[in-house]
């Protein structure tokens, strides 16, 4: 039986560019696919003679250049694929796989969505001026004992329905689903085969039933790992899908599930309690914010665990939701860098490597969804063990002189906000300032003590009085510190990466004393505006944003968008900036906008929300038209179809046959669909639609307006 490949994102919502951009070849692209899979495959013999390329992103015909967007090439029958960009300007691999192979005739339809993504974004930098961009991130292995890869761990494909909720509570006649966060602790408990039998006592909600909260006796549950399944189909017996369905509710119940008929969430803080109360799993478990760390440290921290054996449970945010995952292995490669492999938790699909800047995900329909920002992992999930050690970091959230400068003998106050990050049991915290001479002498300190522990998006707010402050004329550095119980050395509280302020310096002279602290700000080109054909979004957002600060700085982005009727913010991204580094971001909107100029600009914010700015440079203006009607053409590279309103009915012309029609609104629902050439419009209220009609030589994509029948 012929095998077919699985997609492995290599980072298509950001891509670096560079200089001197110029057309790849397929010369040049056979060179880099087999330069890249020996790489990515060292133990196995290929020659150069197995690479064929079997398929190429070409022209439509409405573009300048005719040169081709990428190539893919598969390696001998079943040895997998690599497909290399067409231009220069951005990444040379941008997906492979390691097995099956790439059938042009079959593209499935979230596939073919991605490629047409992938192309507007080579379209997009061929409008640019060439100029000098940093090249995408080719960052080694942090450590050498780390090994280059490490193969995914989770053997499971497990997802939230049938058999996996069948323990789960019912709404009317309907089942609930388990909940993202139980499906990934139970592919993580099920990967160590732990705990023989759950413990304490859990609970859950269902908002829909009145909300009450249920309590669970989680040591009735013994678990039957020897009849959990790696995949289940309708060949699975009964004592397989009861012991999932057990699992699957008894970890809902350990992490305080809230079931809905829509979707089952449960809150990030319950999830570390939930492996290490009621499931028996190491104290020393850490619970891990992104933003404490730089994107090296963060790799280095998730690729240890890994090469440790240890899947990690993680925790992010997209423009449309959060979602809780397994990053299960990775591959370092010397000229790529670091990718992750993702189960998701959707039953397999999906399950890729990516970058973890960028996590995009794809729905079924081709739309991009990253979960690029809020990034939270718990590393340390293993059984209970006498030799596991603490991870303790304290960073600072927010950094708040009250005075710009006060008199010599006056009083300064500041205050400032910390994060823990880092092993689960409380620990006492020493902490507290100290002013330093420029050759490291301490002039002057205060500290405090209280019980810290690790929680999302909590902080601890200081606020200091210095009270007859004198210093000698010169510059003095102003350093946060602290330690634990029963340490001796003071650490500094370094800033988070997404903190506005980084260094703290005062300056004093004969009368006065002078606060003087260093902003870590992006800049940015003018966004632009480009309507969307994908159904889920009605714009797409581009910019190219730069990290002039001395090190790396990290970002929540959000749109602005406003005119004289309206004033939008919402947030749109996570971004990671090296020192001096340049990235190309583009983000999708689902925003409905009337006819009329607007403004748009793209602001910067920290996971805190304790500070927002303008991103200097980004704000543009732009104007929205009116929509096209129904009856206007739809175009596309064999010249077009047609689409009429008849009744109640839609109707798309073509001269090649209309095999099927597909009609969604903005939010990417589809509310109706029809065989061959027409569409029902019954229970479609007016207003703007997006209209899909399959041919035999083409899929085309329009967004109409859909008037009053």
């Amino acid at each position: 039986m012929r095998k077919f490949f699985t997609l492995s994102i290599l980072g298509a919502a950001c891509l670096a560019w560079t200089m001197n951009a110029a057309p790849r070849s397929a010369e040049d692209a056979l060179r880099v696919a087999i330069s890249f899979y020996q790489e990515q495959s060292l133990l196995r013999s290929v020659s150069d003679a197995d690479f064929h390329l079997v398929y190429t992103g070409e022209s439509d015909g409405l573009r300048s250049t005719s040169e081709p967007y990428y190539y893919i090439y598969n390696i001998g029958e079943d040895g997998g694929f690599v497909m290399v960009s067409g231009d220069d300007r951005v990444d040379a691999v941008i997906g492979y796989g390691l097995s099956g192979a790439f059938d042009p005739n079959k593209i499935p339809a979230n596939m073919a969505g991605w490629f047409k993504e992938y192309e507007r974004q080579i379209d997009y930098a061929r409008t640019l001026p060439e100029r000098v961009f940093p090249e995408a991130s080719t960052k080694a292995a942090a450590s050498d004992s780390l090994p280059d890869r490490v193969e995914p761990l989770i053997t499971t494909q497990w997802d939230q329905l049938t058999p996996y909720n069948l323990l789960c509570p019912m709404v009317g006649y309907q089942r609930t689903p388990t909940g993202c966060g139980a499906t990934a602790m139970a592919q993580i408990l099920n990967y160590h085969k732990w705990p023989e039998r759950a413990t304490g006592t859990g609970s859950y909600t269902v908002p829909e039933l009145g909300g009450d909260t249920t309590y669970v006796d989680l040591s009735q549950f013994t678990f039957d790992w020897a009849n959990m399944a790696d995949v289940y189909d309708e060949n699975a017996t009964t004592e397989q899908r009861e012991a999932v369905a057990e699992l699957m509710f008894a970890a809902g119940a350990a992490i305080n599930m809230v079931y809905s008929t829509t979707w089952s969430y449960s809150q990030y803080n319950q999830i570390s309690e939930g492996f290490v109360t009621h499931m028996g799993y190491d104290e020393n478990l850490a619970y891990l914010m992104r933003n404490c760390y730089d994107s090296d440290s963060w790799e280095s921290t998730i690729k240890k665990e890994l090469a440790e054996k240890r899947p990690v449970f993680y925790m992010a945010q997209s423009i449309r939701d959060g979602h809780y995952f397994v990053c299960d292995g990775y591959v370092s490669s010397p000229s790529q860098g670091d990718y992750f492999h993702i189960n998701w938790g959707w039953g397999g699909m999906r399950n890729n490597y990516f970058r973890l800047d960028l996590l995009n995900e794809y729905d079924v329909e081709g739309n991009m969804t990253g979960y690029s920002w809020d990034q939270v992992a718990l590393v340390g999930i293993q059984k209970p063990t006498d030799s596991s050690e603490r991870i303790e970091k304290v960073a600072m959230v927010r950094f708040e002189p009250e005075e710009d400068y006060i008199a010599q003998g006056n009083t300064l106050h500041l205050s400032y906000d910390y994060q823990y990050s880092g092993s689960i049991p409380t620990r006492r915290l020493q902490h507290g300032f100290a002013i330093y001479t420029d050759n490291g002498q301490e002039v002057g300190s205060l500290e405090n003590e209280l019980e810290i522990i690790p929680q999302y998006n909590y902080w601890y707010r200081e606020r200091w009085r210095i009270t007859d402050l004198r210093l000698d004329p010169g510059t003095y550095k102003v350093r946060m510190l602290y330690r634990f119980e029963g340490d001796e050395e003071w650490k500094e509280i370094t800033p988070m990466k997404d903190a506005l302020l980084f260094d703290f310096t005062l300056t004093a002279t004969e009368d006065r004393i002078f606060w003087d602290s260093t902003n870590r700000i992006l800049t940015g080109d003018p966004v632009q505006m480009e309507r969307s054909d994908l159904p889920a979004y009605t714009w797409f957002a581009t910019s190219t944003l730069r990290n002039s600060a001395p090190d790396e700085t990290q970002a929540s982005l959000l749109m602005h968008i406003f005119s004289s009727t309206i004033d939008a913010m919402f947030y749109a991204a996570g971004v990671y900036l090296d020192a001096g580094a340049a990235e190309t971001v583009e983000i999708p909107l689902t925003i409905q906008l009337e006819p009329g100029e607007y403004t748009a600009e793209l602001v910067a914010s920290n996971l805190a929300d304790t500070y927002t700015y303008p991103i200097e440079g980004t704000r543009t203006t732009f104007t929205v038209s009116e929509e096209p009607t129904a009856n206007e053409s739809i175009s596309g590279p064999t010249g077009g179809v047609s689409v009429r309103v008849e009744g109640d009915r839609l109707r798309v012309e073509s001269a090649a046959e209309v095999r099927e029609v597909r009609l969604f609104d903005i939010t990417g629902r589809q509310v109706a669909v029809g065989q061959g050439p027409e569409v029902s419009l019954t229970g479609v209220a007016a207003g703007v639609y997006i209209v899909r009609a399959v041919t035999d030589e083409e899929t085309l994509t329009r967004k109409v307006l859909i008037g009053q029948r």
